[in-house]
């Protein structure tokens, strides 16, 4: 989804480059995709990395993405833990509404939510976070302090005890 908001995005933002991450299970449909698009400069992929690599990237971009979409069968992302570990490095985000990522962003304060397909409302969201960044970058390390183990098993206990 965000191969195919790129050619908005490269227009306004010509510098920009997508750092995808991840076990690369799509991979030649993703690169065939951004070859049509004539996007392939702006992509790097990077498939399974280490710890430390990922650490790097995400120290090293701007604004993490998961524009996550319901596939075929209607499966859908889950909580979407990767944004909340960007947040903790101080990264907002941009994330899809309709699945369980929408629970892992603080709307207009860690980051936006929207409509994974919309180009326009991205380039809004996103000029939003770079034009009040220290704001996001701020709000994006509390939420993710509110989602750290310590405090969360005290939830967990606190509903098995109910």
């Amino acid at each position: 989804n965000v191969i195919k908001l790129l050619p908005e995005l490269i227009k306004i933002y010509p510098e920009i480059h997508y750092h995808c991450v991840g076990i690369p299970t799509q991979k030649e449909e993703f690169i065939s995709i951004a070859l049509k698009l004539k996007v392939e400069t702006h992509i790097t992929f990077h498939g399974k990395v280490s710890d430390s690599h990922l650490q790097d990237l995400l120290q090293s971009s701007d604004v993490f993405v998961m524009l996550s979409s319901p596939t075929q069968t209607g499966d859908v992302e889950g909580f979407g833990i990767a944004i909340i570990e960007a947040n903790a490095l101080g990264l907002p985000s941009i994330g899809a509404e309709g699945c369980g990522i929408e629970d892992a962003i603080s709307n207009k304060k860690s980051g936006i939510l929207v409509t994974y397909n919309d180009s326009e409302v991205f380039l809004k969201a996103l000029n939003e976070i770079l034009s009040k960044y220290e704001n996001y970058k701020f709000e994006a390390k509390q939420w993710a302090k509110q989602h750290t183990w310590e405090t969360i098993i005290k939830l967990y206990i606190k509903e098995i005890n109910l």
